[in-house]
């Protein structure tokens, strides 16, 4: 961690932020540099890319864990529950391995892959319908984090392209957003999308794409890779996750500038806060809000303008 004291322009940044204590930062002198440059370039060479599952939304309230955009529908009341059952004890079985700092990343990668195999098996068994989305949604402790509202506005308002890439559920993400007003039409979603019949709303099953937490970069985007390629002009972006391999979203930008890879830890902090400060240059620890982001958002476009 950076011994170098907080320049003006950060200083700026956390002076509106309630818990600044929160905030740890890796090198002040290179988040200064990234954000100058982004600030010199503009909105219009800017864009967000982020995690959804306990990043976009809270990992906890009260101490007590929420449900991830998977968790909506695995752990959902209307599901049989022999089949929430087989749910638990995948995720009892393979959680601990993706978030374990020892495993090789080799070995993890096919056991993310059997994972979600296995889950995907699982759920053709549910009987599961597409009115039963919105349903779990409001029968679920899922959550979006304080004030992330403000942050999908401003985005919006300012014509900046956020990019949702995350290993859940899409057909969840998108509902939770629209459930707020938020899919504004700069939100692309890159996720697990289920398929259903448009005859009776039952499931036929998952869209091609497998993301698992591994594999959100480039090489789940195809050759083509049609949605960085698009916004090659936007070499700067704010990288948002909570999950040590998020770092990799941006890789299938044909160019960077300044990326600047901001961090939530959520939990097992003395455990993980050291691979956090390696991987990412800004770590907010147990912070279950978006303040922090907003007020940087807000600084980089009212210095812009």
């Amino acid at each position: 961690m950076s011994v170098v004291s907080p320049t003006s322009l950060f200083q700026k940044i956390c002076s509106s932020v309630t818990q600044v204590e929160k905030v740890r930062v890796r090198d002040y002198k290179t988040v200064e540099r990234y954000i100058s440059r982004i600030l010199h370039k503009g909105p219009h060479a800017l864009q967000v890319i982020t995690d959804f599952d306990c990043t976009v939304t809270k990992h906890h309230v009260n101490g007590t864990r929420c449900l991830s955009s998977s968790g909506v529908i695995n752990r959902s009341p209307l599901l049989p529950p022999e089949s929430k059952a087989a749910f638990i004890r995948l995720f009892e079985k393979y959680y601990p391995i993706e978030i374990c700092l020892e495993i090789d990343e080799g070995e993890k990668f096919q056991h993310m892959v059997d994972w979600y195999k296995q889950a995907r098996v699982n759920m053709m068994t549910c009987a599961l319908k597409e009115d039963m989305i919105k349903k779990s949604i409001a029968l679920s402790t899922i959550q979006l984090r304080d004030n992330v509202q403000d942050m999908f506005k401003m985005l919006h308002r300012n014509q900046i392209p956020v990019l949702v890439f995350s290993a859940g559920i899409g057909n969840v993400i998108e509902e939770l957003l629209r459930k707020y007003d938020i899919l504004y039409p700069n939100v692309e979603i890159i996720s697990n999308f289920m398929e259903f019949s448009e005859k009776d709303g039952t499931l036929l099953g998952y869209k091609d794409l497998m993301v698992h937490p591994l594999n959100k970069n480039e090489t789940v985007l195809g050759d083509e890779n049609k949605y960085f390629m698009d916004l090659s002009h936007r070499d700067n972006a704010i990288l948002l996750g909570d999950h040590t391999s998020d770092v990799q979203m941006s890789r299938g930008m044909p160019h960077t500038d300044s990326i600047l890879k901001i961090g939530f830890l959520n939990d097992k902090i003395s455990e993980r806060l050291n691979r956090f400060m390696e991987v990412f240059d800004i770590v907010l620890i147990d912070d279950q809000s978006m303040d922090f982001v907003n007020q940087l958002l807000r600084v980089i476009l009212s210095e812009h303008k």
